[in-house]
C-alpha cells in the first residue's frame, strides 16, 4: 500500500527504454486480482488468454493407432517444419529462443509414420512439463498426438504431466488435451505494455 510497485515500474520502464526494448510482456494468473489491477493501471493490455492443464499419468488413456508410428530422439529440431504444425504461437517461455536457451534441460522426440515426420514433442523428463506437442495438420485425429503423450509419460519421472499456456482460441489443442483427460486447472492472461508508444505519448 506504499506504491513501491509503481516506483519499481517507473525504474524498469526507463531502463528498458534505455536498452532499446520496445515492449514489456508478462503473464498473470487471472484470479490474482491485485497483480492484474496493478498491471492494468500501468498501461498493460491483455493480448490473449492462456490455459494450463495437468493430468495424473496413471489416468492417461492408451493411444488407439491403426498404423505403426515410431519415435526417435532428436538433437536438433527442424524449426522451419515444426512451426507449420502449430495452430498458435507459443507463449514467450515456450518460444523457440527460450527453448534453445534451455536445450540441455529438455528431451526432444519426433514421431514418424513410415519415414515421414508427423509429430514432435519437447518435454522436461524430470518435472513432466510438456513444452511443445504438435502433429502435422494433415494426419491429425489418428492417434499420433495421444501416442506422443504415452511416450512422454513413459519417459518422465513423477506422477503427473503438465502443459502450460495453451492459447484459449486454439480449440483443437484444448479439445485434444481434454479428450485425453487433462484438467484445466489454471488460467492466465498474457499482457503487453508497448513502451515506445507510451514514451512517445509523453513526449
Amino acid at each position: 500500500g506504499k506504491k513501491h510497485s509503481k516506483k519499481m515500474f517507473a525504474v524498469l520502464k526507463r531502463n528498458l527504454l534505455h536498452h532499446g526494448f520496445s515492449q514489456y510482456l508478462l503473464e498473470v494468473i487471472q484470479t490474482n486480482t491485485p497483480a492484474l489491477t496493478l498491471y492494468c493501471n500501468q498501461g498493460f493490455k491483455i493480448e490473449r488468454e492462456l490455459l494450463c492443464f495437468t493430468i495424473e499419468k496413471e489416468t492417461l488413456p492408451k493411444a488407439n493407432l491403426n498404423f505403426n508410428v515410431h519415435f526417435k530422439k532428436m538433437s536438433v529440431l527442424p524449426w522451419d517444419v515444426v512451426t507449420t504444425f502449430w495452430n498458435a504461437p507459443p507463449s514467450w517461455q515456450n518460444s523457440i529462443h527460450a527453448v534453445k536457451r534451455c536445450v540441455n534441460q529438455f528431451e526432444r522426440i519426433g514421431a514418424y509414420k513410415d519415414n515421414t515426420f508427423v509429430g514432435y514433442a519437447i518435454f522436461d523428463p524430470q518435472s513432466g512439463e510438456i513444452v511443445h506437442i504438435a502433429v502435422r495438420k494433415n494426419v491429425r485425429r489418428k492417434g499420433i498426438g495421444s501416442a506422443l503423450l504415452n511416450r512422454i509419460s513413459a519417459e518422465t519421472e513423477g506422477t503427473h504431466l503438465r502443459i502450460i499456456n495453451v492459447d484459449k482460441r486454439d480449440d483443437e489443442t484444448v479439445n485434444f488435451l481434454k479428450g485425453n483427460g487433462f484438467i484445466n486447472d489454471v488460467n492466465q492472461y498474457e499482457m503487453v505494455l508497448h513502451l515506445k508508444n507510451e514514451h512517445q505519448r509523453r513526449e
